[in-house]
């Protein structure tokens, strides 16, 4: 549903997946081998993007990219140190490679190799209270991570701290997604979200940056102090790809605050709004 949506495949082959699987099926994950024949066509027609955001154009300057730029989530692969100092077969000379270049949500390309490269430094690592010879890596789901899941479902949990043994203690919960996200897409979070029970006190709709017409992304608030929000155009980190509306919508959750809303006979916004600091 989320790459249909952003227009990732046909929607031809997107009809014969739904005829052919069936939803329930599709959820659940057991798929009939034609199924997962059109399922497999369907990664093919995809092609590669960054899981973490669908639109990111540093394709190769990802720390958490597949190493082949294929559809299929896995372990990451952060070979930033070797690489570095790997020589080029032509010359003998360090590889070069492009820092910085556009990505499409205006932030630039390789700060992962240049976060690397930062936490190197000999004074910041002293600065840091680190140990000179420390090693640092920067890892997502590597080999030898073994998560063992203790609670497997957080719905009751999260219930009661909403509407149930924990309400008294007036606790707010923000649950907000990028929309560009394919890991943990903004579909599965609304649907996980919807599914608690909780009443809508305010419904779907758009938020601001600027309490005007500059686009943040869109929220539905719940009964118990629970908001759903999303972020326009960002992808799995927020506050890297989208830092101004990261700042907005916390600033403003955490003062308990009403996010910005969208004023459509706005033409300019006023001096005189100011999110909290």
């Amino acid at each position: 549903e989320f790459m249909q949506g952003h227009q990732q495949f046909s929607r031809k082959l997107y009809n014969n997946i739904l005829e052919t699987c069936g939803l329930p099926a599709l959820k659940s994950g057991h798929t009939s081998p034609a199924c997962d024949s059109l399922l497999g066509e369907m990664h093919t027609q995809i092609g590669g993007y960054y899981e973490y955001s669908l639109y990111d154009d540093c394709t190769y300057n990802n720390a958490f990219a597949l190493e082949r730029h294929g559809a299929e989530p896995g372990y990451a692969r952060w070979r930033l140190a070797q690489r570095a100092a790997k020589p080029s077969h032509e010359s003998g000379r360090r590889e070069a490679r492009t820092a910085v270049g556009g990505g499409l949500n205006d932030y630039p390309c390789g700060t992962d190799e240049a976060l690397s490269l930062w936490t190197a430094r000999a004074e910041v690592r002293k600065a840091l209270h680190v140990p000179a010879d420390a090693n640092f890596f920067n890892a997502d789901n590597g080999n030898g991570f073994t998560y063992v899941v203790i609670e497997p479902n957080l719905m009751p949990f999260y219930l009661d701290v909403a509407a149930g043994k924990w309400a008294h203690k007036g606790l707010r919960v923000l649950v907000y997604n990028g929309d560009t996200d394919p890991s943990i897409n903004p579909l599965a979070a609304q649907n996980w979200t919807e599914a608690l029970g909780l009443a809508e006190v305010e419904e779907w709709r758009p938020w601001t940056l600027d309490q005007c017409r500059r686009m943040g992304g869109y929220v539905t608030r719940y009964a118990g102090g629970l908001d759903f929000l999303t972020i326009r155009g960002s992808g799995h980190m927020v506050p890297t790809y989208k830092p101004e509306a990261a700042r907005v919508f916390m600033s403003t959750w955490i003062a308990g605050k009403n996010y910005p809303q969208y004023n459509s006979s706005c033409t300019k916004p006023t001096d005189s709004f100011h999110p909290p600091a």
